[in-house]
């Protein structure tokens, strides 16, 4: 088996300047969006994690500005081999991926080196990776990996103060990672990230120790094979035919082989297991430097402000994406600078005070076409006078093109502060605040989203990083590649799940978008949100209305059945849950297919729960209810007094 670490090693700086980490010479380096920049006599070094050594083959991705330019790449001091490239193959800022260059990794940490040897200029550098050639098709030894138990989520981590192995909630940081060295048919040494020792059985536990001798091997059973679904299944077999068993938030012990003894072992890192895109994803940065509400709030953004956010929004975002997907997520994002002043906001009292696509209409009519960005994200100031929040995801609607909207609000950010690809904030608000839209999205065409979805990290034991820069990425790239584990044994979040449904920008440009419908009882009465609001309040209960023409009448039949208020977003639903007798029909946020929300038609024309089987009823049973009547389910159905009719608009 191989022995080399299979891994992507960036190629970036924590700021600009002689001296940068990662940067040799006698010149200056630039911290790029996509690497680094090297000016003359400029050259870039990484450190390589060889485990016990062997044949790799190495890849250096570099950009050429312009003409043809070349390096010497050297490992460990000796030179392996010329890179040469020009502008044509290898365009700024895309770069290109050179190689193979076949060396032999020494144990241990080795130096890979991109030296200014050559008389010519020099590259920017974006990457080297490293590929085992030596049985190099063993998953288990590509990549940083994950050890989880299956009782409770726990990770397996190194405690700081007293160095054991517990099992603690995931920080993505590498007292928590681990590469595995194949030592044999199904046997494997498992190196800590953080400390470079091996897990060990000693002395009916398991714990941190050298990694010489039969005590630090394990062989990996496979009890499940992984699957879109489902998380693989493992048991941790050491030589003395014991197994390694979680044992929640202490050291782990050795014991029987049964079901105690589960693990997950999951895929982790960043940059590790490179892939082809499978989903792009695409978004309009829509800055609005000035706000002038009369008599309530003014302000503006300055100029810097304004010309860093939309370098991170098309460069540092495309940059973040890229890393944290493994390259699976292709980010394609665009600016528009529209200086005409904010001159409504919704919000009271001390709330926030955000812009709604309904206060931008010129703007949504002018800048985000139907069908051509799946988010639209609002770059604005609530004024000197009024709170505006942080980052804001209320999804799409007719009011935004059917194009997810999203607020970030710039007014005290710093201009330099979004240019960094060393911390991924606050370029990490605009990761997040589209993701809480394509949950919605998602969640209506049946992708399993993860407990509390977006804003459930800690119900899924993940907690922020200490490692600074990096923030709650680790739980980014799991939502995002559809890989959180949830109580139930299941993989959850977006993924291949995800990425095989329709764009949010194909959708809107679906006939299923303009298919509205009202629901209209046999008296000729209309389904309405109580009081007629098209934006009600959440759980406000349905009634029936002679007015049957307005926007808020018009309801969408989701493919799982549940029925969607069209302006609002909100979704029917039997008043605390189940549509048990006399139980009320009200309006709510979650829109997720689920039986006990869906809604069959009946032969007779009845509105039917599909969970239960009782029927839509006015309350008090009349077939000439008056204005305001009460909806609520209750037994009985199919008869004339019982029938809606779901009329396109």
């Amino acid at each position: 088996m191989g022995s080399a670490h299979a891994a992507v090693y960036p190629a970036s700086s924590s700021s600009g300047g002689p001296g940068v980490s990662g940067c040799t010479g006698s010149a200056n380096c630039t911290n790029e969006s996509w690497g680094v920049d090297l000016n003359d006599n400029t050259g870039f070094i990484w450190s390589v994690a060889g485990g016990a050594g062997g044949d790799a083959d190495l890849y250096v991705k570099v950009a050429v500005l312009s003409q043809t330019r070349a390096m010497s790449l050297w490992l460990n001091g000796s030179q392996i081999a010329v890179v040469t490239s020009n502008a044509t193959e290898s365009p700024r800022p895309t770069g290109k991926e050179l190689g193979p260059f076949p060396v032999t990794l020494q144990a241990g940490n080795n130096t890979v080196e991109l030296r200014d040897t050559q008389g010519t200029a020099e590259f920017d550098v974006h990457s080297l990776r490293v590929e085992p050639t030596i049985a190099g098709d063993d998953e288990l030894e590509i990549g940083l990996w994950r050890l989880m138990s299956r009782a409770d989520r726990g990770t397996l981590s190194r405690d700081a103060i007293t160095g054991q192995l517990v099992g603690a909630d995931y920080s993505g940081d590498d007292h928590q990672h681990w590469r595995l060295v194949g030592v044999g048919a199904s046997k494997y040494q498992f190196f800590h990230e953080e400390t470079g020792q091996c897990l060990v059985a000693s002395s009916g536990t398991t714990a941190l120790g050298g990694c010489s001798g039969s005590a630090a091997e394990w062989t990996v059973e496979t009890l499940r094979a992984r699957t879109v679904e489902r998380p693989a299944l493992h048991r941790l077999r050491s030589n003395a035919n014991s197994c390694a068993i979680p044992s929640g938030g202490a050291q782990p012990t050795l014991g029987t082989c049964d079901d105690s003894a589960r693990w997950y072992l999951e895929p982790v890192g960043f940059g590790e297991r490179l892939a082809s895109v499978e989903f792009d994803f695409h978004g309009l940065l829509l800055v609005k430097p000035n706000t002038n509400v009369p008599g309530v709030t003014q302000g503006s953004l300055s100029t810097s402000v304004v010309d860093a956010v939309q370098v991170a929004f098309e460069e540092r975002l495309a940059y973040w994406m890229d890393l944290i997907t493994d390259g699976r997520v292709a980010w394609y994002g665009s600016s528009v600078v529209s200086n005409d002043p904010i001159t409504s906001l919704s919000g009271s009292g001390n709330e926030n005070y955000l812009p709604a696509a309904v206060h931008l209409q010129q703007d949504v009519q002018s800048f985000v076409p139907r069908g051509e960005y799946d988010t639209v994200q609002v770059f604005f100031t609530p004024g000197d006078s009024k709170p505006g929040g942080w980052g804001w995801g209320p999804g799409s609607n007719y009011e935004s093109n059917y194009t997810m909207w999203t607020t970030v609000n710039g007014k005290n950010t710093v201009a330099s502060e979004w240019l960094s690809t060393v911390n991924s904030e606050p370029v990490e608000v605009f990761i997040h605040e589209p993701m809480h839209g394509l949950d919605g999205f998602y969640e209506e065409l049946g992708v399993p989203l993860p407990e509390g979805v977006l804003h459930g990290s800690e119900a899924n034991r993940y907690v922020k990083s200490k490692t600074p820069g990096r923030s709650y990425l680790h739980w980014y790239r799991d939502y995002w590649l559809g890989t959180v584990i949830a109580s139930d044994d299941t993989y959850r979040g977006f993924g291949p799940r995800a990425f095989a449904q329709i764009t949010p920008r194909d959708y809107a440009l679906s006939p299923a978008v303009d298919e509205y419908k009202i629901v209209q009882h046999t008296s000729g009465k209309c389904f309405v949100p109580q009081g007629g609001a098209m934006k009600p309040a959440d759980d406000t209960p349905l009634v029936l209305s002679s007015n049957c023409s307005t926007l808020a009448s018009s309801f969408r039949v989701l493919a799982s059945g549940v029925l969607k208020h069209l302006p609002s977003g909100l979704c029917i639903h039997p008043n605390q849950g189940t549509a048990y007798n006399g139980v009320g029909l009200i309006l709510n946020p979650y829109c997720g297919p689920e039986v006990r929300l869906s809604f069959d038609v009946t032969s007779g024309g009845s509105l039917q729960n599909s969970e239960t089987g009782r029927c839509v009823h006015p309350e008090g049973g009349s077939a000439t209810p008056a204005e305001g009547t009460n909806l609520i389910f209750h037994d009985g159905c199919d008869e004339e007094r019982l029938r809606f009719n779901l009329v396109l608009q």
